[in-house]
């Protein structure tokens, strides 16, 4: 690629070329001068590649979520939506094959890694769709008022916990702690 010193390259040609240049295969003496190497390189303009398409589609995908969000039914509590169905706590972690401590945990969104097939059974229970009991629990946890352990009366937040652990360490059986630990999710 011959060029005369007063012709403008693109800096897709430019990038071309130098990666020609640097590259291993090439022809031991570069065809350019280092002269001609720096000249090339100072016309070169280095930005962020495609800025504004990804600030675009960054605001794009805020655009769905909020529409999402709005289109939704979020849930208030997992336990309101279970009496408003007329089935108690126990009759859902009985269902679900896991224990109270769970579900209370669930209740609290302090899980994490939650598989799938435990909010489809969640929303089965619940009696409504999937994105309403995913969309609750993927908000921040819920702080607990424990007015004796806390001096100031403030509520105080859990720490999350790995669905994993939270099953690993309840009461439950060995049978169903291994439903939910060593099924595909």
């Amino acid at each position: 690629m011959t060029r005369k010193n007063t012709e403008q390259f693109t800096n897709l040609e430019l990038h071309r070329l130098l990666d020609d240049i640097d590259n291993e295969n090439s022809l031991t003496s570069s065809p350019l001068s280092d002269d001609e190497v720096a000249e090339i390189e100072a016309e070169l303009v280095y930005e962020p590649i495609s800025t504004e398409r990804d600030e675009k589609l960054r605001h794009s995908i805020e655009e769905i979520r909020a529409k999402w969000l709005a289109d939704s039914d979020v849930l208030d509590s997992l336990f309101s939506q279970a009496k408003a169905v007329g089935v108690t706590r126990q009759d859902v972690a009985k269902r679900m094959r896991i224990d109270l401590s769970v579900l209370l945990k669930l209740e609290r969104r302090i899980l994490t890694d939650i598989p799938f097939r435990a909010v489809r059974q969640l929303s089965d229970n619940l009696e409504t769709s999937y994105r309403p009991v995913y969309l609750y629990l993927t908000q921040p946890p819920k702080a607990v008022q424990q007015m004796a352990a806390s001096s100031k009366g403030q509520p105080e937040e859990s720490q999350p916990e790995s669905w994993s652990d939270a099953i690993s360490n309840s009461q439950m059986s060995e049978e169903d702690k291994s439903y939910w630990l060593n099924a595909e999710n």
